[in-house]
């Protein structure tokens, strides 16, 4: 990933003692085999959006107060307090929430346990879109569950402490499901991809996209495996998921964000 370990630790350590809360969210990693080789979904975000701007993203966003009612809605297909236990926080079920959520809004895509007609999909979404539906009243209205049980948790990140704009996520995975279509919401995000994890990260070393460090590291690891269940048996064998927090470090006047020691 060419990171290099910070030479000087004040450099990070000392900076904003009076750090910004943390924020939470959720991200998304989409997988899918195609032709024999392991794809993964990235959005391009538009260049207005306050976080993460012109970058390659996977699909996510910050958790809502409304993410709570998923824990009414999964009908014992996931413990809620298998799930708490699972991400260390009791705000569990709304970080999963907020990953089918956003998934939906930003990506056209809703995992849900029986398949769906796309073209009804796409209506749902265009719906919660315009504001004229609720995510959480369609997920009310479906005669069938989410597949909640096949989105896995895999990863924890917090963003530098010296960032104006915080953010505490947490990163799951899942399947694309096989009679929908992803796409762009238009909005938030202006380009969608396929695409193999090693071609994205060429695609970064060629200056084409933009990749932040927690993509970047989650694309290097997919690069090494074989297909989406292979991704989804390993990462679900996770005995703990310890919460990695990138640090920023100035040399010579330019601010590097790499992994800690």
């Amino acid at each position: 990933m060419g990171e290099t370990r910070p030479q000087n630790r004040t450099v990070y350590d000392a900076i904003m003692v009076n750090a910004p809360s943390l924020r939470p969210a959720a991200t998304t990693v989409v997988l899918r085999d195609r032709a024999g080789q392991l794809e993964v979904l990235l959005l391009r975000r538009h260049e207005n959006t306050p976080a993460a701007a012109g970058a390659m993203v996977f699909p996510g966003g910050g958790v809502a107060p409304e993410d709570e009612r998923l824990k009414d809605l999964m009908n014992g297909l996931i413990q809620h307090e298998r799930l708490v236990d699972r991400l260390g926080t009791p705000d569990a079920v709304s970080y999963l929430g907020a990953a089918v959520r956003e998934l939906f809004e930003e990506a056209g895509l809703l995992i849900a346990l029986d398949e769906i007609d796309a073209d009804v999909v796409a209506q749902w979404r265009t719906a919660v879109l315009t504001g004229s539906k609720n995510f959480y009243d369609i997920l009310s209205e479906l005669r069938g569950p989410l597949d909640l049980e096949n989105v896995v948790y895999f990863a924890h990140w917090r963003t530098p402490q010296q960032r104006a704009r915080r953010f505490d996520t947490r990163f799951f995975a899942v399947k694309s499901p096989d009679n929908q279509v992803a796409t762009c919401d238009g909005h938030e995000t202006v380009e969608h991809h396929w695409v193999r994890p090693a071609e994205a990260l060429e695609r970064f070393r060629q200056g084409e996209w933009k990749l932040l460090l927690p993509t970047r590291t989650i694309l290097d690891e997919l690069a090494r495996e074989r297909d989406v269940g292979s991704v989804l048996a390993k990462w679900r064998a996770r005995s703990t998921i310890a919460m990695t927090q990138p640090v920023e470090v100035v040399e010579n006047g330019v601010t590097t964000v790499r992994l800690p020691d």
